[in-house]
C-alpha cells in the first residue's frame, strides 16, 4: 500500500503540482505468513499480517470457515496494534491490510467469505471457542512492524518512540477481547 505525498513545484501554478508516491517496504508485510491452519493454532507471535496471510490461502482453497476464524483472530491482533502504536497515521493498515489481501479474489469466494464471517457473530459457539482460544493466550508478543511502516512516521524522523510506553498489554488485550472481538469475559 502506497501512501501519498502532494508536493507543489516552485512554480505558483497549481496544475504544475506533482504526486510522489512513497511506501516502505515493511508496510503490510507478513513476518512468518501462515498457510491456511485452525483457528487454535495461532499463538502470539503471529503478526496480523501473517495471519491475515493464512486467512488469504484458505480463501484461495476454498475453506471458508477457517478464513472467516482467521480474519476474526487478524482483526482482533489489528485493532490491540492500534492501541500500542503511537502514530496514528499508521492505523490506516487495518483497513489495508485486509484490502490488499483480498483484492482480486473472485467475487463468488469473496462473497462466501462474508457469509462466514457474518455466521461467526457472537452467539455462535465457533466465535465463542475462537474466543476461548484467544483469553487463554498472553497478549501478542510480536513487534507490529507491519503497521508501524505503513505510517507517515517512517518517513519523518521526528524521534518519537513507535510504541506507546508504558503500554497496559494486559489490559489492552482484554478490552480488545471483550469490546472489540465480542468474547464474553469470565
Amino acid at each position: 500500500v502506497v501512501l501519498f505525498l502532494f508536493v507543489l513545484s516552485c512554480a505558483c501554478d497549481p496544475l504544475s503540482a506533482q504526486v510522489k508516491s512513497l511506501s516502505n517496504a515493511d508496510s503490510l508485510k507478513a513476518v512468518a505468513p501462515l498457510k491456511c491452519v485452525e483457528a487454535e493454532e495461532v499463538d502470539m507471535s503471529s503478526t496480523a499480517a501473517d495471519v491475515v496471510a493464512g486467512a488469504r490461502h484458505c480463501l484461495k482453497n476454498r475453506r471458508y470457515e477457517e478464513a472467516a476464524a482467521l480474519v476474526l483472530i487478524a482483526s482482533a491482533l489489528v485493532e490491540y496494534d492500534t492501541k500500542r502504536v503511537l502514530d496514528k497515521t499508521a492505523h490506516a493498515a487495518r483497513q489495508a491490510l485486509f484490502i490488499e489481501a483480498f483484492a482480486g479474489q473472485p467475487q463468488e469466494r469473496m462473497a462466501a467469505l462474508f457469509a462466514d464471517i457474518d455466521a461467526l457473530s457472537p452467539d455462535n459457539p465457533r466465535h465463542q471457542a475462537i474466543c476461548d482460544h484467544l483469553e487463554s493466550l498472553e497478549p501478542p508478543t510480536y513487534f507490529p512492524r507491519y503497521m508501524i511502516a505503513h505510517g507517515m512516521g517512517e518517513f519523518i524522523d521526528d524521534g518519537e518512540p513507535a510504541l506507546i510506553d508504558p503500554f497496559d498489554s494486559e489490559k489492552a488485550w482484554q478490552a480488545t477481547l471483550d469490546e472489540f472481538t465480542q468474547c464474553d469475559s469470565k
